[in-house]
C-alpha cells in the first residue's frame, strides 16, 4: 500500500514525484485476520482484514473481500458495479487509518501470477449510469 501527498489534488500518482511517497506499507508485515467466508451460493464472498502495528494503523485496517458471481447484474454494495456470469470483484477498503500528510491519498500495487499458458484479458467499460452512482466509473 502506497501513501502519497497529493498537493496538486490530481489522484494520480504517477503525476507525483518521488519525494512525495511515504514509505509504503508491506502486505507481508501486516497481522491478518482469520478469513471470513460468505458462502452464498449466488454471491460468494471471502473478506481479509489485515493492519500493522504503526502510528497509522495504531486504530486502522486494510480488506480485501473477493467476490463471484453466477449471474448478471449489479453488485449490491456501492458503487453497484455491473457483473456477469464470468467475473469477480476485488474491494478494497481502508478503515480508520491515520494518514501521514494533510493531503495523502493511498494507492494499491497488484501483481497477478498464473500459469503461461493461461491468457487472462482485462475488459474496460465507462459508464454514466446516474441511477446507480451518480459519476463516471472505469
Amino acid at each position: 500500500v502506497w501513501e502519497y501527498d497529493d498537493v496538486n489534488d490530481t489522484a494520480d500518482p504517477q503525476q507525483t514525484a518521488e519525494s512525495g511517497f511515504y514509505p509504503p506499507y508491506e502486505l507481508q508485515n501486516f497481522k491478518w485476520s482469520d478469513l471470513s467466508v460468505n458462502d452464498n451460493q449466488s454471491d460468494p464472498t471471502v473478506t481479509l482484514c489485515g493492519g500493522e502495528k504503526t502510528e497509522s494503523f495504531l486504530n486502522g485496517t486494510l480488506c480485501l473481500q473477493f467476490s463471484a458471481f453466477e449471474s448478471e447484474g449489479r453488485d449490491k454494495a456501492w458503487p453497484s458495479l455491473l457483473h456477469n456470469a464470468n467475473s469477480s470483484q476485488l474491494r478494497v477498503w481502508l478503515h480508520g487509518v491515520t494518514p501521514r500528510g494533510n493531503d495523502s491519498r493511498f494507492a494499491l500495487e497488484f501483481h497477478s501470477v498464473g500459469e503461461s499458458e493461461f491468457q487472462g484479458r482485462v475488459d474496460v467499460h465507462s459508464s454514466i449510469d446516474d441511477e446507480y452512482t451518480p459519476s463516471i466509473f472505469k
